[in-house]
């Protein structure tokens, strides 16, 4: 049987403004800044097109701003309790303002599409509205991925982007 770590305890294994490694499926590790941990199983990462080939190897932190990252979304923070996913440093100083949560785009059957709206600590949904298709191909795409998928998008992506 599993322990229950407390929001409190969980919210300290990657508090905001940690800066993680994900292992990617291929080689090496992805980056991540955690903007948000709701200290109930989700975060809000901000993902880099970095790709590092050991926890230990530099990163240039000057590329973690916000409008660098190539993926933002919500992901389960299992990856961090059972310590796939390593935090190797922080932002500093951290100013939660200046990464902000947005407006994600949620896709029904490409026929319909919503702006979906979160609780800047919850992370749990508290408005949903309906968009033009052309609002909602200029948003993050709405879901909570598991960490595993988190770590198989990425890869994807980078890959894409030649990294």
């Amino acid at each position: 049987m599993c322990a229950r770590i407390s929001k409190r305890q969980a919210r300290a294994l990657a508090p905001e403004g940690s800066i993680i490694a994900l292992p990617l499926r291929d080689r090496g590790y992805g980056v991540g800044v955690v903007a948000r941990n709701s200290g109930d199983g989700a975060l809000l990462v901000y993902y880099y097109g970095v790709r590092l080939d050991s926890i230990d190897s530099p990163l240039d932190h000057s590329v973690l701003k916000p409008e660098n990252a190539i993926r933002v979304g919500q992901v389960g923070d299992l990856g961090v309790l059972n310590g796939a996913w390593k935090v190797i440093g922080a932002i500093s100083p951290w100013s939660r303002s200046a990464w902000p949560l947005p407006p994600f785009a949620r896709y029904v059957q490409g026929v319909a599409f919503y702006k979906s709206y979160y609780d800047e600590d919850t992370l749990r949904k508290i408005r949903e509205v309906r968009i033009e298709k052309s609002e909602a191909d200029e948003l993050w795409e709405d879901g909570m991925d598991g960490y595993v998928a988190a770590e198989i998008v990425l890869t994807k992506r980078l890959r894409e982007l030649g990294i």
